[in-house]
């Protein structure tokens, strides 16, 4: 796919540098010189670049850079041009920005799932960038599954695709100080789905409801994927309300972090 080049006038400063803290406090500030410099962006770059912007609602887009300046820094900036309000940057439930770990802990980031499934309502968009790899590993490719096409595969079972958009499950059973609530997997406005908490609140779910869930399971398991590389010099942003995603398989020894930047969407 083509991508679309960060404006230039972006990387005549000093680069941004730090961790995920770092770019909170930019986002937050909108005094900082990096939220400046993006503010002046040229009415020919900034068409260009909505156009980019726009092209990944409902799918994905990718975004070039100067490599040397890094992914921190180009992810804080396109950031910044989308404009989060600096209040609604936060830590809460896995927070706006951060640094995201392949191959570490848990493995459900290699499993299909979209994002912020406790969040209150969640984010619109997730913008990835590549922070570090391990020394000659070549960078592997992010992979996508739009729910366009999985509700075609799933129409071959359209009682179970209806309790799925309608029969509501508790996504915040792990966060009892939390306000509680419930929603269905395939909601319109904001699917959510993390197999493994779908299999924790098994016993408490209908066999219909449960049956329908195998059924989703191995729907999207056996659905060939959209693949885009997150590297040096590029960025990729996903409509998280259009696409389960699912990183690559990285062994431990083989870490790869990506600065991970949700826009839209709350927690609470």
């Amino acid at each position: 796919m083509t991508a679309t080049a960060l404006p230039a006038s972006w990387f005549t400063i000093e680069p941004l540098v730090g961790d995920d803290a770092t770019v909170r406090q930019a986002l937050r500030d909108s005094s900082h010189p990096l939220v400046a410099t993006v503010r002046r962006t040229s009415v020919k770059d900034a068409c260009g670049l909505s156009a980019g912007v726009r092209s990944a609602v409902g799918s994905h887009a990718q975004f070039t850079y100067p490599r040397e300046y890094g992914a921190l820094h180009a992810a804080a900036a396109l950031a910044a041009w989308i404009g989060p309000a600096p209040e609604s940057v936060h830590e809460d439930l896995g927070g706006t920005v951060t640094i995201v770990r392949s191959g570490l802990g848990h493995r459900d980031d290699q499993k299909w799932h979209t994002d912020s499934t406790p969040w209150w309502c969640p984010n619109a968009m997730t913008l990835l960038g590549q922070v570090h790899l391990a020394a000659d590993y070549e960078a592997p490719a992010t992979e996508l599954l739009p729910i366009s096409a999985v509700d075609e595969a799933m129409a071959e079972y359209p009682a179970a695709l209806h309790l799925l958009r309608s029969t509501s499950v508790p996504w915040r059973r792990n966060f009892p100080e939390r306000r509680q609530f419930s929603a269905p997997i395939l909601s319109l406005d904001r699917p959510r789905w993390v197999g493994s908490v779908l299999a924790d609140l098994e016993a408490g779910l209908g066999n219909e409801l449960q049956h329908a869930i195998s059924l989703f399971r191995g729907t999207i398991d056996a659905m060939p994927p959209v693949r885009a590389v997150v590297e040096p010099g590029r960025l990729l942003m996903f409509d998280n309300r259009a696409n389960l995603h699912r990183g690559p398989s990285i062994e431990q020894d083989l870490e790869r972090r990506l600065i991970r930047i949700k826009l839209g969407g709350e927690p609470d």
